[in-house]
């Protein structure tokens, strides 16, 4: 019995394909690893149960199961599923573990921790390995020391008294498609990015097996020559700084490949992850058609240049290859520039059906909108204002035949000079990087083009000065509000102005000047009597950009009948109230009976801690966090494509007046829901970065099916057709209610919609039980 269990045991790990091992550090200052394990989709299928990684330091950390997707390939017949898949042709299951929040000890030594995950076999179909089917994985990743610019000794993970993570590993942010087509100029690209902003360096490694050793190659094969490079195949040449992947191989198989991501901050080795992952090389065979004879073996043509209708401060660059291709692109630019790039694929070869190829563009980035369509300026991984992309096709598809075009924007903002307070790149601004990718649809296997976007944000990051501290502020005989301040110490070259300015209660632009001398500390504005919930502030100008203090005022007319004198002004006084918001109170009269009383506030509410994302399993809870310093009143909001509005304590949603908002009973409809917290305090508030809330999955989605919605808006029917069957569809309207539910398994649908209300809807379509989120709009 027990040497079944065992055959058993092997026969399952024998269709392990590889995977990854990374983790993220969080604002409460603990670890999250995550382990990505992937297997062959003719293989039987891996275990659900936690695993666990052992870590050099004696820990182990336990990672819980929480998805299953499919990466798999497609092309214009249609999808390959994972079910009924052949081995070794490369369609793989992604399987993901994720640990508690944890707080590990100390600081590493100079060797770093490594952390890893061990399992036997490989593959038996893997070609450069020596035995590959008794050849075991052995999965990595290390975390070294750091210690910032001047300090002496390293920072510490996390002690007795609190955890204290000072890094997050680079990451991937796209599922390995590795397949390609023998005899054939491939590129590929890992997509990795760093959530710090760190440097990120790609290097071969070594695949490793039984107790970390490396794995024995096959003649012809080593570390830095992993796939063919003899009877007239090209050897695969990486690219250290773009880590993009270029080979021609004329053998077909599967090849055991392992990539190494470095992270470098201030020139310390801070992070390596590794990627242990095969490529596999098919003998291509297009189908046959009508149009065989005309159809090539090709990836999309890719052009990117710049928008003729906007001025670059910096015309974009090309970034080639050792071979000479063009593999990346670079601009650069200052605060208040905006960066317009058009992106154009297009591939002249027809399919044997004699349609033209259909070309899909994507994109990923860590500045780049994570909305569906590229298009909320807001929703982003690092620093708002994001890139956002705009199609410039028919019906502003992202999906199209014959040349698929697309616009780039960017608008460069002072808060892009500096991502973070651990960055070594305060001095000479930032870099932020965008991957490209055009794929056609042509079979047995899809082709895509690659690009790599580098953006240079110029500018000092010398901290502008200090705004002067508000005196007094009142109301006189004139109905002049006067605003007096002590002046700051002058800076010399980092001062540069002060600006006053009056704004409405929504924020709109009423009125500014300048003030040019730093000793001036005095202003006035007129028919303040007649101002109701203004805003005004002070702002210097120097170094880096503007920094704001912002009063905000309010009048309230009352009567006083003791109040007597027609000429007198009173101040009452200041006080702090209990969070340390500064108050100032006046009063001064407007007649023999009237007074006006002017409320000024000084409030604090920023966000000490912002709320992240969170991926949880499906009937779980997920959990946003915002600190508590600062602000007495909290309202979390949510935009599930449609735009933030309030939630209230009802249904999933427990917490949305409070620091945490707990998302109770996830189902896959909250996938991709975007959540954040607004913080008021007196008349003063602030909003928190954008978390996002994710379903069992992680990383792009990449779907390998065509669904349509039409007509789009419309006013009383909806369709929806699919080139595959749908286990149903579900709409919601804009604050999350369903309206509507069809477990009828069809490629089309048609929804009367003319009673529902005019607006919004989300609806949910579901291939394969996945799931898909389109955008519906009714019109009057």
């Amino acid at each position: 019995m027990f040497s079944l269990v065992l055959s058993s045991l092997n026969v399952s790990a024998s269709h392990l394909l590889g995977g990854e091992i990374v983790w993220k550090c969080k604002t409460n200052g603990a670890y999250q690893f995550t382990l990505v394990l992937y297997r062959d989709c003719g293989g039987i299928t891996l275990s659900t149960s936690a695993q666990t990684l052992i870590c050099s330091n004696g820990d182990s950390i336990t990672c819980n199961y929480i998805s299953t997707t499919d990466v798999t390939t497609s092309c214009y017949l249609g999808p390959t599923s994972c079910a009924g898949s052949i081995s070794g042709q490369g369609n793989m299951q992604k399987y993901l573990y994720q640990s508690a929040d944890i707080t590990l000890l100390g600081s590493p030594p100079s060797a770093g921790w490594t952390f890893s995950w061990t399992d036997c076999c490989r593959p038996t179909s893997i070609a450069n390995i020596t035995g590959s089917g008794s050849q075991s994985f052995w999965l990595r990743a290390k975390m070294y020391p750091y210690t910032p610019p001047g300090a002496s000794l390293p920072l510490e993970a996390g002690t007795n008294n609190g955890p204290s993570c000072y890094d997050s590993s680079p990451n991937f942010l796209e599922d390995p498609k590795v397949v390609t087509c023998s005899n054939f100029d491939a590129t590929y690209n890992n997509l990795g990015f760093d959530p710090d902003l760190d440097s990120l360096y790609y290097v071969w490694a070594s695949p490793l097996g039984a107790s970390g050793a490396p794995v024995s190659w096959s003649s012809g094969f080593n570390d830095t020559n992993q796939l063919p490079s003899s009877g007239g195949s090209t050897a695969a040449a990486l690219s250290g700084e773009e880590g993009f992947i270029t080979f021609n191989s004329t053998s077909a198989g599967s090849f055991a490949t392992c990539i190494g991501v470095e992270a470098w901050r201030c020139n310390q080795k801070i992070a390596e992850v590794f990627r242990d992952i095969p490529i596999v090389i098919r003998s291509c065979t297009p189908p046959t058609g009508l149009c065989s004879s005309m159809n090539q073996l090709s990836e999309p043509d890719l052009v990117i240049v710049n928008d003729s209708l906007v001025y670059n401060t910096t015309p974009v660059q090309l970034l080639t290859h050792t071979n000479g291709d063009t593999i990346g692109y670079t601009a650069e630019g200052y605060p208040g520039d905006t960066i317009r790039i058009l992106m154009k694929a297009f591939d002249i070869y027809p399919n044997p059906n004699c349609m033209p190829k259909e070309i899909t563009f994507s994109a990923s980035g860590g500045n780049l909108s994570s909305a569906a369509n590229y298009n909320i300026d807001t929703l982003c991984l690092f620093s708002p204002p994001c890139a956002t992309i705009t199609s410039l096709n028919p019906n502003n598809s992202f999906v199209y035949t014959g040349i698929n075009e697309v616009l780039f924007n960017w608008v460069l903002d002072t808060s892009h000079l500096v991502f973070s307070s651990q960055s070594c790149q305060n001095s000479n601004g930032a870099e932020y990087e965008f991957y490209i990718k055009m794929t056609n649809d042509q079979c047995p296997v899809s082709l895509a083009s690659y690009a790599k976007l580098i953006i240079k944000v110029l500018g000092s990051t010398i901290a502008a000065p200090l705004p002067p501290v508000l005196q007094c502020g009142l109301i006189d005989t004139n109905n002049q509000l006067q605003l007096n301040w002590t002046p700051n110490q002058d800076t010399g070259s980092s001062w540069e102005y002060y600006r006053i300015g009056r704004e409405s209660q929504s924020g709109a632009l009423i009125s500014s000047d300048t003030l040019t001398n730093w000793s001036d500390s005095f202003f006035a504005f007129l028919n303040a009597n007649a101002i109701q919930n203004d805003r005004f502030f002070i702002q210097t100008k120097g170094g880096l950009g503007f920094l704001s203090q912002k009063f905000y005022f309010s009048t309230e007319k009352i009567t006083d009948t003791s109040f007597n004198s027609c000429d007198s002004v009173v101040v009452n006084g200041i006080t702090y109230d209990s969070s340390g918001t500064f108050i100032q109170t006046f009063t001064t009269s407007s007649g023999c009976d009237s007074i006006f009383r002017i409320n000024a506030t000084i409030g604090n509410t920023s966000f000490a801690g912002q709320p992240e994302n969170d991926t949880v399993a499906i009937g779980l809870t997920a959990v946003f966090e915002v600190d508590s310093v600062f602000g007495n009143n909290y309202q979390w909001q949510t935009d599930i494509g449609f735009g933030f509005v309030n939630i209230t304590n009802a249904g999933q949603f427990q917490g949305v007046n409070t620091p945490t908002l707990m998302v109770q009973s996830v189902t896959q409809s909250n996938n991709f829901s975007h959540y954040r917290c607004i913080k008021t305090e007196s008349t003063c508030s602030d909003t928190s970065n954008i978390a996002t809330l994710y379903v069992n999955t992680i990383g792009i989605r990449e779907d390998s099916f065509k669904v349509f919605l039409f007509p789009n808006p419309t006013k009383e029917r909806f369709k929806i057709q699919s080139n595959i069957i749908l286990n149903g569809i579900t709409v919601y309207n804009s604050v999350g209610q369903q309206v509507y539910s069809s477990s009828k398994e069809s490629d089309s649908y048609s929804v009367d919609c003319i009673d529902w209300p005019r607006g919004a809807y989300y609806i949910m379509v579901y291939p394969n039980n996945e799931s898909m989120p389109l955008e519906l709009v009714l019109l009057d």
